[in-house]
């Protein structure tokens, strides 16, 4: 870091403590898949935005996976998607992808996740008898 340049990494606030909260929300929480990235949603305070990443070595190797945790940290820090806990899971693909790119990618997720999934019950036609 240069002289006077300011530090923006996620704040202890910001991140997702422990192996237990990744648990809870890779269990409970809503998946949504692109090709860049999975998404787990899970809902968390009114006022808390948590993230936790888990990049897989098939990303490829450490400077393609610290991008990629780069790339989904600032695009994190855009959007807060705030009452909700998330976990990214970046993709092989990810590792040549654009900020914008990840970011799209990121909000039609996020917006997959905030929306109630239907009920498949509802969507069927009923059966007259």
């Amino acid at each position: 870091m240069g002289a006077g340049s300011k530090r923006e990494g996620l704040s202890r606030k910001e991140r997702l403590p422990g192996a237990s909260s990744f648990q809870r929300v890779l269990r409970h929480g809503r998946r949504s898949e692109g090709s860049l990235l999975t998404l787990v949603a899970a809902s968390s305070g009114p006022h808390r935005a948590r993230l936790g990443l888990a990049v897989s070595r098939r990303v490829g190797n450490a400077v393609k996976r610290n991008r990629a945790k780069r790339l989904v940290r600032e695009v994190f820090r855009r959007r807060k998607p705030v009452g909700f806990d998330l976990v990214v899971l970046p993709k092989a693909d990810m590792a040549g992808a654009t900020l914008a790119a990840v970011g799209q990618q990121f909000e039609k997720l996020m917006r997959r996740s905030e929306t109630p999934p239907r009920d498949r019950r509802d969507a069927r036609p009923s059966a007259a008898h």
